[in-house]
């Protein structure tokens, strides 16, 4: 990042770290500032500028004003974030539409960045190679299962959402190539635990999306962990579910990658007429 390398100053001569000082010192004004401008302000010369410039690997002033102010605005997003309350009483809406995408962007990519590429693949094997694929969940993960039951069944994936154990259902088809996706933001749930048991106990493979090292991810066949560092007021719930709704796109962009020219084909054909949607 430019900042780091302005911050960092290697290899800067006295007069490079002139215009380091002046920009670190005056964010503010760059986007206002030309190149001679800024020589000006930093009482160099705009040959000086343009040489720093280059040691910094960039190719003119314009670039580098794009990227030094897109990396400011990240790091003032990330620092509202990292407060417990970045929603306040007095929060505009302005402030709302410059926070809450970077809110969604931190958790995608630490969601990301905490999978096994290994246990994605295995789990999006599982689904796959599966006849049918039983969704579990409760409470606000309904929702997430809803939302993986109509994307599956969009590929032609046959499932359904359950939000408890039917003994009879799952005794008649534990042998008919069934796989469950079991979905609950600790892992710790008691009827997710339970579901994740039996489960386990007829041999029927499962799919966690839930916190690591918890009671039924522990029973899963494979288990994906969800995203749940940021500690928003009243707002604990979104780091998990939309960790969970990024793991299930994750899962169904590997499943539709194997159905590819067939989805595309229905996919072709349902444009035509928008007015189903």
């Amino acid at each position: 990042m430019i900042i780091e390398l302005l911050e960092e100053r290697k290899n800067f001569s006295a007069v490079d770290c002139q215009i380091a000082d002046y920009i670190l010192g005056h964010p503010e004004e760059l986007a206002s500032l030309s190149a001679a401008e800024l020589a000006h302000a930093s009482y160099t010369s705009k040959a000086s500028v343009f040489r720093f410039l280059n040691k910094l690997g960039l190719s003119g002033f314009p670039e580098f004003k794009s990227r030094l102010i897109r990396e400011l605005d990240q790091s003032h997003r990330l620092g509202l974030l990292l407060s417990d309350a970045p929603f306040r009483a007095d929060t505009t809406v302005a402030q709302t539409l410059e926070v809450l995408p970077a809110f969604f962007e931190s958790v995608i990519r630490h969601s990301a960045l905490m999978q096994n590429v290994h246990l994605v693949k295995k789990a999006g094997a599982l689904l796959h190679n599966a006849s049918f694929i039983d969704i579990y969940c409760l409470g606000i993960t309904q929702a997430a299962g809803l939302a993986a039951q109509y994307k599956f069944q969009s590929i032609g994936r046959s499932c359904t959402v359950h939000t408890g154990i039917n003994d009879h259902y799952l005794l008649r088809t534990k042998d008919a190539n069934h796989v469950a996706l079991l979905l609950s933001f600790t892992g710790n749930n008691p009827q997710i635990a339970k579901t994740a048991l039996v489960l386990k106990e007829l041999n029927i493979p499962s799919v966690g999306l839930m916190g690591p090292g918890k009671q039924a991810s522990s029973l899963c066949s494979v288990c994906l962990p969800l995203y749940e560092g940021q500690n928003v007021v009243a707002m604990e719930f979104m780091d998990p579910l939309y960790s969970m709704l990024f793991l299930i796109d994750l899962l169904f962009v590997y499943l539709h990658v194997r159905s590819y020219e067939a989805d595309t084909q229905t996919a072709q054909k349902l444009r035509k007429d928008w007015t189903l949607y």
